[in-house]
């Protein structure tokens, strides 16, 4: 049997070196998806200004809030915005791009990949693209799928596009290049995604909410782990999500103990650049 998402065991695929002599990387992403996810998960819920007012919290509060967290630890993040996102809240994308994030494709709208056909999905990315660039004045060469799942073609797609790097795989710790692309993955993991932890709907109540304690532990640890091992810690947060008052706590801690340790933190693409280079010297290709 042959598995399309699984690329070949190969112990010997290259450590990256991180800049200044730091042990690990980390590279703090946010997905802004605001009332789109809410709608995708529920064509009905554009319908329903109680459901949308859960993702309209992360653009009226939620994005200030976190701006102004990033810029109290003078860092820097990705922000994967969604196309019709950035049309409903331009102000809040021009805002991201004023303070220097980096802003990355997240679809033109919160649909799953794998249910569009392909040449549709690259009109989206390429007008997602073209608007991204248009707000925030800077070239932009990151994607991160709405749904995590997307077909076999979608990393030649992004290559022929000419994006740069991808955030969506889980099949590592460390950064890589797709085989026959220039396409740098970096790899996240559920654990490190605020939903998987505090989603909430009342349509599918199914589980509590954890508390902020239990994140902490399950983030330290997993960066401990990574950091041991070298790699790169990517979290996947949200602003509707970690952008409440009381998980804002939890960051402004969070962030805080990243930058007591030798970790290189930056953009998505900053890493990815630093990665290309590397690994393309590893390879004989620098």
């Amino acid at each position: 049997m042959t598995y399309a998402s699984m690329r070949p065991d190969d112990d010997r695929d290259p450590a990256v070196r991180w800049p200044g002599g730091a042990r690990s990387a980390a590279a703090l992403t946010f997905d802004f998806d605001a009332e789109s996810v809410w709608v995708a998960h529920d064509p009905l819920n554009a319908g329903r200004p109680c459901v949308l007012s859960m993702g309209a919290y992360g653009a009226r509060r939620g994005v200030p809030l976190l701006l102004e967290l990033l810029a109290r630890h003078e860092l820097r993040a990705t922000f994967y915005v969604v196309g019709e996102v950035a049309l409903h809240h331009r102000g809040r994308v021009e805002a991201i791009a004023a303070d220097g994030h980096e802003l990355a494709v997240h679809g033109w709208t919160h649909a799953a990949p794998a249910s569009m056909r392909p040449d549709q999905h690259v009109d989206d990315l390429a007008r997602t693209r073209e608007l991204l660039e248009r707000i925030g004045g800077r070239p932009v060469s990151g994607y991160r799928s709405p749904s995590a799942d997307f077909g076999v073609e979608l990393v030649q797609q992004l290559d022929a596009l000419g994006f740069r790097h991808s955030s969506n795989h889980s099949d590592d710790v460390h950064p890589y290049l797709h085989p026959g692309t220039q396409i740098v993955e970096l790899p996240t993991s559920y654990l490190l995604d605020d939903a998987a932890h505090w989603w909430f709907s009342a349509a599918h109540w199914t589980k509590k909410m954890a508390t902020n304690g239990e994140v902490r532990e399950i983030w330290d640890e997993e960066l401990a782990g990574i950091h041991e091992l070298g790699g790169l810690l990517v979290p996947m947060m949200h602003p509707q999500i970690v952008g409440r008052p009381g998980r804002l706590r939890f960051l402004d801690g969070f962030l805080a103990h990243l930058r007591a340790h030798e970790i290189w933190i930056a953009t998505a693409g900053e890493v990815a650049a630093h990665a290309a280079a590397e690994l393309g010297e590893a390879g004989g290709g620098g």
